[in-house]
């Protein structure tokens, strides 16, 4: 079963601008070895959900080349979308496609580095100035990077139906996005394993499971 999105577990909550302050260059070997590689953050959102099943994210991608879906917005870091197919992804919490030094902010790509991390435990460092290079995803204590941000609001104040996909819809500001669609007459579904504050606005709501509920609407979408 695919769990809920937006229940925090509280003993995994790292606040990035605390630790760093006490810490500067300790502290962004800590949130790389935690976050990116040994934790794993695979939270996500809005016609996304959270698991390592491709199914649901392979319709979706099926969706949007048949013209039903617009735009993925999500929190995922994995680039999932992308592999699935999915060409109009918005990631709000960032990719792990890139790092990006923390003093010079030279960006390069990941994978290798990844590769040599998970091999050798060694943080990889910025080949210009030696500094420890982060993991381009957004940590708990830091914005939501400006443009994605920009570009979900705007999706979703112009989409004439919003799909919510195992989400708890409690982490702001990503869980006022619905709100926003709602307010200018969009329509609203949402799958969830539990309630969420918008069950009472939504034209439907589905308590299943959406690595099961989400391949079912994509075959009666594209093939009746």
């Amino acid at each position: 079963m695919v769990p809920d999105l937006g229940r925090v577990d509280q003993a995994n909550v790292i606040n990035a601008g605390n630790f760093l302050e006490l810490f500067p260059e300790e502290g962004h070997e800590f949130l790389l070895r935690r976050t990116a590689f040994e934790r794993g953050d695979d939270r996500t959102l809005f016609v996304v959900f959270q698991g390592h099943e491709q199914v649901p994210l392979v319709d979706l991608a099926a969706l949007e080349a048949a013209g039903r879906l617009k735009t993925v917005i999500t929190q995922n870091i994995d680039v999932l979308h992308q592999k699935a197919g999915s060409q109009h992804v918005i990631e709000l919490h960032g990719t792990l496609r890139t790092l990006t030094c923390s003093q010079c902010f030279h960006q390069i790509e990941s994978a290798a580095h990844i590769l040599q991390f998970s091999e050798t435990g060694i943080i990889p460092r910025c080949e210009r100035c030696g500094a420890v290079l982060k993991p381009d995803i957004i940590l708990f204590g830091e914005q939501l990077p400006h443009r994605p941000w920009l570009e979900a609001q705007r999706e979703a104040r112009h989409c004439d139906l919003m799909l919510v996909a195992g989400s708890s819809l409690e982490v702001l500001p990503v869980a006022g996005l619905p709100m926003q669609a709602l307010d200018r007459g969009a329509h609203l579904i949402i799958i969830n394993n539990s309630p969420t504050y918008l069950n009472v606005r939504a034209d439907l709501v589905l308590l299943e499971d959406v690595a099961y509920t989400l391949p079912a609407i994509a075959e009666k979408v594209l093939h009746g």
